[in-house]
């Protein structure tokens, strides 16, 4: 975290810009085999350390695998990610009014098998909503070179604050009798940005929310059902 008047980190600044320039792509789903000649298996893989997840449309998919079960069985899927989080809030004022800025950046994850939804529907996998508000107020002393009399001038005082965050995360979902055959897993993200800055204030950087490395295992086990809430 850096909270200050004038600059930044350097570490920060150099942590920000890492992310930046790895690039905005969506992972291309593709199937190495077809469905005859996948055979049946108890888990399916998927895993990318490669592409950075950097903004969605909606729901998009990030992660995909097959598995083929050869009966009714019941699928845990077992997803983990890094999430990085850029927040970036700036406020300017003087005369002791107030002002404020705010972002969000948050990152949901969902699974469908064959298009349907696992359980639960969708998990928040990382969140932030930063708020910074003040009333800005600064006095600075000069002299008159006529006179050389000192006297006071307000200036605008300012305040920035940098949260670049990153970590490692995972939820397992569930699907429960799901018949024999090959079955489509797909892991599908949707990130949420929404920066309010200050009005005529500009910030350094831009709310961003990345999805870094990942892996998705679907394991075929047969689940006891029990109801766990009173």
């Amino acid at each position: 975290m850096n909270i200050g008047k004038k600059g930044k980190s350097a570490a920060v600044a150099a942590a920000i810009l890492a992310i930046l320039v790895m690039g905005i792509a969506l992972v291309p789903l593709l199937s190495a085999q077809n469905d005859d000649q996948i055979p049946s298996s108890k888990t399916g893989v998927a895993g990318n350390q490669v592409t950075p997840i950097m903004a969605t449309s909606s729901w998009d998919p990030i992660l995909y695998t097959k598995i083929k079960t050869a009966e009714q069985k019941d699928l845990v899927i077992q997803f983990t990610a890094e999430c990085a989080l850029l927040t970036d809030t700036k406020i300017k004022g003087k005369g002791n009014e107030e002002v404020s800025s705010m972002d969000t950046a948050s990152v949901r994850v969902r699974v469908k098998i064959d298009g349907e939804l696992a359980f639960p529907e969708d998990v928040t996998l990382c969140e932030r909503m930063q708020t910074l508000k003040g009333k800005l107020s600064e006095w600075i002393i000069e002299t008159n070179e006529t006179t050389g009399e000192p006297y006071l001038v307000e200036v605008s005082e300012e305040i920035e604050l940098i949260l670049n965050t990153t970590s490692a995360n995972g939820f397992n979902f569930l699907a429960f009798n799901v018949g024999s055959g090959v079955h489509e897993v797909v892991l599908e993200a949707d990130i949420y940005i929404n920066d309010q800055p200050q009005e005529g204030v500009d910030e350094s950087y831009p709310t961003a929310a990345v999805i870094g490395d990942r892996t998705l295992v679907v394991d075929e086990i047969r689940l006891v059902q029990s109801q766990t809430s009173p």
